[in-house]
C-alpha cells in the first residue's frame, strides 16, 4: 500500500483573478502570499537551492511604463551569461524577420544572494525585450500566434548556433517571472514582484517538485501558458 504520507509529493499550483479583470496589486501579493504557503508541496537540494517557483502575470504595464494594453508585447529570457550580445542579436533578427519591431531591452532586477550556490552557479542573464507589433490593423490573437511563431525562430536559430537561449514568456498579454528557488524566495529575488507598481487580473502560481528530472531554470514553472502538479511525461507543454 501507498504511503498516505507521500501523497504530498508533488507540485503545488494555484490560479487567482479577479471576476471583474481589473488590474491591482492585490491579485500578485496573494498569489505571492500563497505559493510562500507552498513550500510543503516543492523541494529543495542540501544546499536549500529550490527546484523552482514562479508566477505567470498579465503585462504590468504602469511598473514597465508601456501601453496602452496589447500594444506592446513583453519577452522574457534565459541568456547565457558569457553570450548576451550574440543571443540579444539572434532573438532580435527573429523579430524583425517576422515583421515586428524591437523597441528596447531591459535588465531585469534581480538579487543573486537569496539564491543557494547550485542555483547561482547556473543562473542565467535575465532579460526582458518590449516588442512593436507587425504593421496593419490590430489584432491580439494574431499577434499572438505571430509571437509564437517568433519563439520557435528562436528556438531553432539558437539550438543550430549553440547558444542556451530559453524563453520564459513571449507575449503582448503575459509574462512569467521564475527562478530556480522556493516560492518563499521568489519575490526577494525578484525585485519587480515587490512593487506597488506591479498590477494584474490573473496570477498563477507555482512551486515545483522535481520527480524524473533534476531541477533547472527553464524547467521552473509557470510555462508560458499554463502550469501543472503532475508528470506529464512527453506531453509537450506550450
Amino acid at each position: 500500500m501507498l504511503d498516505p504520507w507521500r501523497e504530498r509529493d508533488a507540485c503545488g499550483v494555484g490560479f487567482v483573478a479577479r471576476a471583474d479583470g481589473a488590474r491591482t496589486r492585490d491579485i500578485l501579493s496573494l498569489a505571492l502570499t500563497a505559493v510562500a504557503r507552498l513550500a510543503h508541496r516543492g523541494a529543495a537540494s542540501n544546499d536549500k537551492s529550490g527546484d523552482g517557483a514562479g508566477v505567470l502575470t498579465q503585462i504590468p504595464h504602469r511598473l514597465l511604463g508601456v501601453g496602452p494594453v496589447e500594444r506592446v508585447a513583453l519577452g522574457m529570457f534565459f541568456l547565457p551569461p558569457q553570450g548576451v550580445d550574440e543571443a540579444v542579436d539572434l532573438i532580435e533578427g527573429a523579430l524583425v524577420s517576422l515583421g515586428m519591431s524591437v523597441l528596447g531591452w531591459r535588465v531585469v532586477p534581480v538579487d543573486a544572494g537569496v539564491l543557494g550556490p547550485l542555483a547561482a552557479a547556473s543562473q542565467p542573464a535575465i532579460r526582458q525585450v518590449f516588442v512593436g507589433p507587425p504593421s496593419g490593423p490590430a489584432n491580439a490573437q494574431a499577434w499572438e500566434r505571430r509571437l509564437y511563431l517568433a519563439r520557435r525562430v528562436i528556438e531553432r536559430r539558437a539550438a543550430n548556433a549553440g547558444l542556451e537561449i530559453f524563453v520564459c514568456s513571449l507575449s503582448c498579454r503575459t509574462v512569467v517571472y521564475k527562478a530556480l528557488l522556493v516560492g518563499t524566495e521568489l519575490p526577494g529575488f525578484y525585485a519587480d514582484l515587490r512593487s506597488p507598481l506591479f498590477e494584474t487580473g490573473i496570477a498563477v502560481f507555482h512551486q515545483r517538485y522535481s520527480t524524473n528530472t533534476l531541477p533547472s531554470w527553464p524547467l521552473a514553472q509557470p510555462f508560458r501558458l499554463l502550469a501543472h502538479n503532475g508528470q506529464l511525461g512527453s506531453v509537450l507543454v506550450e
